[in-house]
């Protein structure tokens, strides 16, 4: 069984918290157990001050928490995120209402509060897009700072050197030592979130034809929570259509559960577990194809390989290569400059680049496809004299032009339907 497990995000090595996916999603358990606060909170993949909205049981197991995000200290929350939790060892989910009994605070809707979480999303789950764990069970009140918990008792009684947490500790002194506790964490992995098939024949490194053979495991033989089941099949891989792979026997898939049998073919779009491993997941929820895809597929994959983007002013959803898509906040005129200014994080992300925010000097760092790391700070003169990124309504914009010289991109502009359009070669 140890073969076929495979960490969501890197564990502290004292267990503060167990996260364990068989082949990322198969079965999820969400268990808190005793170890040092300090290192728990070193395996988190995003930390957010939220505003609490409601909570409420999600399947046979878990318990559903609903929070609006206020500020992002670490990662790239949506402004609406779900948290999930087991509270009981029996596996059984507690009644829930303002007071959760399993975290050991009651929730303020007018409160701000800080939590440190591990990204739980995958290919394979059934929860919402965006989607996490709590780290130890830590939520820290900014307003009340003495009413923090973690493990269901007080911040107090938890070892957490450095932060000594009584009735004189302010929420400043809680974000500060959080942010810099965290700040080289790990960022977490994500997958592709679109159902567009170009973009998952894009964005996916390994796309096989196979044909299943024996099963290894079937969703039944696992553990069940609520999360969606899998099945995990042996198959032969019969012919590798991007990607540069060969195996001299059969390789393991992991499928959602009961959507093929053995002796079918189907295409998949997969990553390897690991570099060089023979164990393979979906890079989205819709990496399975029938094998009458082939043709537009290959299509695909022979196409001159430029991403087309378009943004407009006041528009929250832009065009890539065609498909429209929902951004995270709408572009917009700079009037005092005459510039059209676009959300740094929907185009990045649009790009395949990695985003991270420093929260204490107002920058973001972008990395893409390429490697080549880039940094822009809110209010710094950008190169070339392309003006400076903005931070509105907590998220940042860069000029549309200045895509030109850090993206090695193409700028037009739309005069009559307001539009910018982007394309990245």
């Amino acid at each position: 069984m140890k073969k076929i497990v495979k960490k969501l995000t890197v564990l502290c090595l004292c267990a503060a918290i167990v996260l364990i996916s068989s082949v990322a999603g198969a079965f999820v358990t969400v268990k808190a157990c005793w170890g040092p606060l300090e290192s728990a909170l070193q395996t988190a993949t995003d930390v957010v001050i939220v505003q609490y909205v409601g909570s409420r049981l999600f399947g046979q197991y878990l318990t559903e928490f609903e929070f609006t995000v206020v500020e992002r200290i670490l990662g790239n929350a949506a402004d609406r995120i779900f948290v999930y939790a087991n509270f009981t060892d029996d596996g059984r989910a507690i009644v829930v209402s303002t007071q959760i009994s399993g975290l050991g605070l009651t929730f303020n809707r007018e409160t701000n509060y800080l939590l440190p979480l591990i990204t739980v999303d995958s290919p394979y789950s059934n929860i919402r897009d965006g989607g996490f764990a709590f780290v130890q069970y830590a939520v820290f009140d900014l307003c009340n700072p003495q009413n923090s918990v973690s493990l269901g008792r007080p911040l107090s009684e938890s070892r957490l050197p450095g932060l000594n947490v009584s009735s004189t500790t302010s929420g400043h002194e809680i974000v500060t030592f959080i942010t810099e506790l965290t700040r080289d964490n790990p960022p977490a992995n994500d997958f592709i979130r679109s159902t567009a098939i170009e973009d998952i024949v894009h964005g996916s490194p390994y796309i096989f034809v196979v044909e299943i053979a024996r099963p290894m495991r079937l969703s039944h033989e696992q553990v069940h929570t609520g999360w969606r089941a899998t099945d995990l099949y042996y198959v032969t891989v019969i012919q590798t259509l991007k990607g540069n792979f060969s195996a001299d026997g059969s390789v393991v898939v992991v499928f959602h559960a009961d959507t093929v049998l053995p002796g079918e073919r189907h295409i998949v779009a997969v990553q390897p577990l690991s570099p060089g491993s023979t164990w393979f997941n979906f890079t989205s929820r819709n990496s399975l194809f029938r094998m009458e895809y082939l043709d537009e597929i290959v299509d695909i994959l022979n196409r001159p390989s430029s991403l087309v983007l378009q943004f407009t002013a006041g528009d929250i959803k832009f065009i890539k290569n065609g498909i429209p898509h929902t951004g995270d906040a709408a572009a917009f005129i700079d009037t005092e400059f005459d510039r059209m200014m676009i959300p740094l994080r929907t185009f990045a992300e649009a790009t395949g680049s990695a985003v991270g925010w420093n929260r204490d000097t107002h920058s973001a760092k972008i990395t893409p496809p390429s490697g080549e790391v880039l940094t822009v700070r809110a209010g710094a003169e950008l190169p070339n004299g392309m003006g400076t990124a903005v931070i509105v309504d907590g998220h940042m914009f860069i000029p549309l032009r200045y895509v030109m010289y850090s993206f090695n991109a193409t700028v037009e502009w739309d005069g009559s339907n307001r539009s910018g359009i982007i394309t990245v070669k």
